[in-house]
C-alpha cells in the first residue's frame, strides 16, 4: 500500500518535472518563435550613442542606460550623439552623428 503511494507520487514528480522543463519551453518556442534581441552586440552597429564625457579621442558613451568605452577619430563634447561603427570587446569605435539631408 505505502509502496503504491510512494510510486504514483514519484510518477507524479517527474511527469511535472517533464512537462515544465520539456514541454512548456517548446510549446512556448514554437507559439512565440525566437525574438532577436534588441540590446546584443549585433544590434548596435548603426546606432546611436549619447557622449557622456570625451578626452581628445576616447571617452564614455551612454547606449540604452549602459555605460561604454569609446573610442573615435575625431573630437566630441558631451550631450552629442554618435554613431556606432564597429564594436571591439567591450570598446566602441564611434563617429561623430550628421543630421540626415531634408528632401
Amino acid at each position: 500500500m505505502l509502496q503504491d503511494i510512494l510510486i504514483t507520487v514519484v510518477l507524479a514528480v517527474i511527469a511535472f518535472e517533464l512537462i515544465e522543463h520539456v514541454l512548456v519551453p517548446v510549446f512556448w518556442f514554437l507559439v512565440k518563435g525566437r525574438k532577436k534581441s534588441d540590446y546584443g552586440i549585433g544590434e548596435m552597429k548603426g546606432k546611436t550613442v549619447e557622449i557622456q564625457c570625451w578626452g581628445d579621442k576616447s571617452g564614455i558613451v551612454l547606449f540604452h542606460a549602459e555605460r561604454w568605452q569609446a573610442v573615435g577619430e575625431k573630437p566630441m563634447q558631451p550631450g552629442e550623439k554618435a554613431i556606432v561603427e564597429e564594436i571591439s570587446g567591450l570598446t566602441l569605435k564611434v563617429k561623430p552623428y550628421t543630421e540626415p539631408p531634408e528632401d
